[in-house]
């Protein structure tokens, strides 16, 4: 099951946004990471309290008894104290990409497939607080979900971009159905957020530009993942991704929000 949450930063309380700026001024590390991204500073520390804010929501805890934390690679983790009971934790971990041999006889990777071998890269550690999390915020958005599951997702707000200085980013068929697109530059926003999904999920080092990602069906199949887009607002486009559950049945992607639960925290 994935929970998520999404907010406006303009919509944010008064008096939460009084109390996060203390909590800035506060912390150190904040405090110079705001002085290095300016006008990201705030985005990036109510992110991390929406995550908490939802976390200890599904937790049924208080948001004061959820922590987040950061892997060096800037991976978040959440850490959960429990009257009673000893700090739990649950690290980050990235998923298996596909090896050679390990598709089906009809190219679906193991996690479409019910292959034993569809666990995570690594299970240490994770029996934690029971719950992954992921967060995104573009300019007036923000946006995090927990999970049973690993799960990613990401905001971004459309911009206008030349093609050429994204080229290097996408594949050749990415490319092409940007430049054929109605709204290029929508299109370009949705496969960004895919592409940001698809590293928090697998890891920098298991992407690359040959991977075709305006073909859902084939990230289904090769990858085993499911993904939601929406658009909150226009001009805004959000994704949410996670792994196909080994019993998943079925040719195709999941572009539908079955399995995910919003909630207003």
């Amino acid at each position: 099951m994935i929970w998520a949450a999404k907010q406006r930063i303009d919509e944010i309380s008064a008096p939460l946004r009084g109390a996060l700026e203390e909590r800035m001024e506060a912390d150190t590390a904040q405090r110079i990471h705001a002085a290095q991204i300016p006008g990201k500073g705030f985005a990036m520390a109510a992110g991390r309290d929406l995550a908490k804010r939802l976390a200890a929501s599904v937790l049924d805890v208080v948001p004061e008894a959820v922590r987040l934390g950061h892997e060096a690679g800037g991976r978040p983790f959440l850490t959960v104290t429990m009257p009673g009971r000893k700090e739990r934790a649950r690290k980050p971990v990235f998923l298996m990409p596909p090896r050679a041999g390990t598709d089906d006889a009809n190219g679906m990777h193991p996690l479409c497939s019910g292959a034993a071998d569809a666990a995570p890269a690594s299970s240490s550690g994770m029996d934690g607080c029971g719950l992954h999390v992921t967060l995104s915020h573009s300019k007036e958005w923000l946006l995090a979900a927990v999970s049973d599951a690993p799960v990613a997702c990401d905001i971004q707000e459309v911009r206008r971009f030349p093609l050429q200085a994204v080229k290097g980013f996408f594949s050749k068929e990415d490319y092409r159905f940007i430049e054929s697109a109605a709204d290029p530059d929508q299109v370009l926003c949705k496969l960004w957020c895919r592409r940001e999904c698809f590293i928090k999920l697998f890891g920098p080092k298991h992407y690359s530009v040959g991977i075709p990602l305006c073909e859902t069906k084939l990230l289904f199949q090769k990858y085993g993942i499911f993904f939601f887009e929406e658009q909150p607002e226009e001009g805004v486009c959000l994704a949410l991704a996670w792994p196909a559950a080994k019993q998943a049945a079925g040719p195709g992607p999941a572009l539908s929000g079955s399995g995910i639960i919003w909630r207003a925290v």
